[in-house]
């Protein structure tokens, strides 16, 4: 049968394309693709369902996606225009790249130390569970003077009274951060202490006797910071999402407690950097961002931190 010389259309020749070309698809279908039913429940029975779920969810993806750092560069922008520094919110970049270097090689040494042999003590009397206030107990060695809300009834009025009864305990003896016993904890414990600081710092748990003399209390107190800094030098690189999550939030945690501090100051330099009061949340927020790579903190401080500032005086 002699060739048609007829050209085709546009359209007839766009039908005729595979289905990679028409978005579909991204190559020569090899395995079979389902026709979803209408009462589909999202959850895929089988592999062809499963691949049906990817390509709708492709189709439904944005062409066009925002570069997520632009956010960022405006707000740097509109620091500017404020007559804003880095330098007034966060601690300066000599300061964080030097810390971290000497944080991770702090790292490596504990390391090499496991490796070579030094066995830890064995230490079988930690809390039980993820419970925040056994894990307070333990470091603390007493109740934190909160109430803490059971869905027990019965539980919770237990509760309230040993804590009415331990209300104005100032801290028991504390435990000391030491070595041997943090290389007795499994990640497990580290993840459980760390959730377990958040809660704390958010709830403001721990209410040691305030310094005389001193305007503005520390962002957070040294005997936390010393406790978080030795879980974090002793913490798997290697994390989940569930446990970076964790990290997260407690940066996060850090951050509001320093913004809470710049607040507390009623003078001309308030909403400023306070190295001394804050320093020590600043080493949980830069240990996070640069050993775990969660750099975008910097900016979610540098965004909650120049609220203050953004207002005339």
């Amino acid at each position: 049968m002699p060739r048609s010389n007829k050209k085709r259309s546009r359209n007839e020749e766009e039908d005729d394309a595979p289905d990679w070309q028409n978005g579909e698809g991204s190559g020569n279908q090899i395995l079979p693709v389902a026709i979803l039913p209408a009462d589909f429940d999202g959850v895929p029975l089988d592999g062809s369902q499963y691949l049906a779920v990817v390509r709708k969810e492709a189709r439904a993806a944005p062409s066009i996606a925002r570069y997520k750092e632009y956010a960022s560069m405006e707000a740097k922008l509109e620091d500017k225009e404020l007559g804003i520094e880095d330098a007034d919110l966060l601690p300066p970049q000599e300061w964080r790249d030097s810390f971290l270097h000497k944080f991770k090689n702090m790292r490596e040494s504990l390391r090499s130390r496991v490796q070579s042999g030094d066995q830890p003590h064995k230490v079988d009397n930690f809390p039980k569970g993820k419970s925040a206030k056994k894990w307070f107990k333990y470091l603390h060695g007493s109740e934190p003077s909160i109430k803490e809300y059971s869905e027990d009834e019965e539980e919770q009025v237990e509760n309230n009274e040993s804590l009415q009864s331990n209300s104005n305990s100032k801290g028991g003896n504390l435990r000391v951060p030491k070595d041997s016993l943090l290389r007795s904890f499994h990640t497990e414990h580290i993840m459980v202490l760390l959730q377990s600081f958040t809660i704390w710092l958010d709830e403001n748990w721990y209410k040691p006797k305030e310094e005389p003399g001193k305007a503005v209390q520390p962002a957070i107190y040294s005997f936390h910071s010393q406790w978080l800094f030795a879980l974090l030098a002793h913490l798997d690189e290697r994390l989940v999402g569930d446990d970076i999550s964790i990290l997260r939030q407690l940066a996060r945690s850090c951050i509001c407690r320093i913004a809470h501090s710049r607040s507390q100051r009623k003078t001309k330099d308030e909403g400023l950097i306070d190295m001394e009061n804050e320093q020590g949340c600043w080493i949980i927020i830069c240990v996070i961002a640069g050993v775990w790579g969660q750099y975008d903190l910097l900016d979610d401080a540098r965004t909650a931190l120049r609220q203050p500032l953004s207002v005339p005086h």
